[in-house]
C-alpha cells in the first residue's frame, strides 16, 4: 500500500512517464515541472517516496529501472533551500519519510526477481544506509538482512549484497567487525565470478575503514582472497582476473606489509599473467601494476626478494618487444617510414612506464644486473 496521496501518485506517474520518453519535448517539459513542482518541500519527500515505491513494485521494468535511477540522482542532490553543498536531500528530508523508504527499498531488494534492478536497488540503499542519512540505531535491519542475502541459492543476491558492503562499508559497524569476516571469505570462495569480484572489491572499502592498529587481524583473509586468482587465471577470466588485480592494488597501497610472506608467490602469479599473451591487455597490466605498486609503497621488501627485480626486468622487457609476425599492424608499422608515430601500445606504454617507476624507487643499480644479463644474451 503506498503512502502517497493518489492525486499525487497520478500526477507523478504522468511525471515518470514523460521524463523516460524519447520525445525531446515532452522530456523537456517534464523536467521543467520536476524543478518546478516537485524539488522542496513536502513534494521532493512524496517524490523520492513515490520513485522508491515505482522502482520495488512497478510491473514495468523500464519504470522500475528508471525510477531507481532518478531515486538515486534526487537522493545525493544538494537541497534547494540548503547553502551547504555537502548536503543532500535523502538526508535533510523528515525521518518519517526516510523510515519508509529505508522499508520500502529493502523489501524491493529482497523481493525483486530481476537482477538490474537488484543491482540499481542496491546502489540506492548505499546511498540512503550512508551515516548522514542513516545514523546508528535507524535501519537495524539492513545489515542481518544483507549478511542474509550473501548467503542465498541465488547469485544476484549475494553480490548485491557485497555491492551494498562496497559503497557504504561504513554500515558495518565496529562491533560487527568479527562477524563479517566469515561473509567475505565465503564471497572469495564463490563459485560465481560476479560475486567473487564483488567480495574482493568490498572487502577493500571496508578494509579502508579500519584502524591501522587492526590491519593484522584481517590478515588471516588474504589466502583465501589470493586463492581465488589461478581459477580465474586457468578459466581465461580476463574480466574478473582484472577486477580483483585492481582490488588488490588498492589493498597493497593500505597495507602492504601484510602480503610479505605471501609476497613470492605473488611475483610467481604476477609474471604468469602478464607472460600471457593470450588474456586481456586489462589483466596483463593490472599484474605488472600490482608489482609496481609493491616498489612504491614497499621498496625495502622487494629488495630483499630476490626474484623481485629479475622478474619486473623480464615482463617489462617482454612487453617491451612483442611483435606478432601474424599482426597486421605491426607489419604495417615495420613498412612504414614515418618515424614520429605517436600511437603507442598500451602494453609498450606500461612496461616502460613500470621500468621507470621501479628504477625511481628501488634505484637503478637494483635493476642493472638483470638488465645487463639481457643485454649479454642479445
Amino acid at each position: 500500500m503506498s503512502f502517497i496521496p493518489a492525486e499525487a501518485q497520478a500526477s507523478l506517474a504522468e511525471l515518470v512517464t514523460y521524463l523516460a520518453s524519447a520525445d525531446n519535448a515532452l522530456r523537456s517539459k517534464a523536467e521543467q515541472t520536476l524543478d518546478s513542482e516537485w524539488s522542496s518541500g513536502k513534494e521532493i519527500e512524496m517524490l523520492l517516496l513515490y520513485l522508491a515505491e515505482a522502482a520495488c513494485t512497478s510491473t514495468d521494468q523500464t519504470i522500475q529501472a528508471f525510477c531507481a535511477v532518478l531515486f538515486r540522482r534526487v537522493a545525493i542532490k544538494s537541497p534547494k533551500e540548503w547553502s551547504n553543498v555537502t548536503d543532500r536531500t535523502i538526508d535533510v528530508i523528515s525521518e518519517p519519510v526516510r523510515q519508509q523508504i529505508r522499508s520500502t527499498l529493502l523489501n524491493g531488494f529482497l523481493s525483486v526477481k530481476s537482477k538490474q534492478i537488484r543491482h540499481k536497488l542496491a546502489d540506492a540503499i548505499s546511498e540512503v544506509a550512508k551515516e548522514d542519512s542513516s545514523p546508528a540505531g535507524t535501519w537495524n535491519d539492513l545489515l542481518p538482512s544483507l549478511i542474509e542475502a550473501t548467503r542465498h541459492s541465488d547469485a544476484s543476491y549475494r553480490e548485491s549484497a557485497f555491492r551494498v558492503f562496497s559503497n557504504a562499508p561504513e554500515l558495518i559497524g565496529k562491533e560487527n567487525h568479527e562477524a563479517i569476516l566469515p561473509v567475505f571469505n565465503a564471497g572469495f570462495a564463490d563459485e560465481d565470478d560476479d560475486v567473487c569480484v564483488a567480495a574482493c572489491t568490498a572487502f577493500v572499502a571496508f578494509f579502508r575503514e579500519l584502524p591501522r592498529k587492526t590491519y593484522a587481524s584481517h590478515a588471516p583473509l588474504l589466502p583465501n582472497l589470493m586463492n581465488s586468482l589461478p581459477r580465474f587465471l586457468q578459466n581465461g577470466k580476463d574480466f574478473a582476473l582484472s577486477s580483483i588485480l585492481a582490488s588488490l592494488i588498492d589493498l597493497v597501497e593500505l597495507a602492504p606489509k601484510m602480503f610479505k610472506d605471501m609476497f613470492p608467490t605473488i611475483i610467481e602469479f604476477c609474471a604468469a599473467v602478464a607472460r600471457n599473451k593470450d588474456l586481456d591487455s586489462s589483466a596483463r597490466m593490472g599484474a605488472l601494476e600490482l608489482l609496481t605498486t609493491f616498489s612504491e609503497v614497499s621498496p625495502a621488501m622487494c629488495k630483499k626478494t630476490p626474484t623481485f627485480t629479475n622478474t619486473m626486468v623480464e615482463i617489462t622487457l617482454l612487453m617491451l618487444t612483442e611483435v606478432c609476425i601474424d599482426d597486421d599492424d605491426a607489419a604495417e608499422w615495420n613498412n612504414s617510414s614515418d618515424l614520429d608515430d605517436g600511437e603507442l601500445e598500451p602494453e609498450y606504454d606500461a612496461a616502460r612506464q613500470a621500468l621507470d617507476r621501479v628504477s625511481l624507487k628501488l634505484n637503478g643499480m637494483a635493476i642493472a644486473t638483470p638488465l645487463f644479463n639481457y643485454l649479454h644474451i642479445c
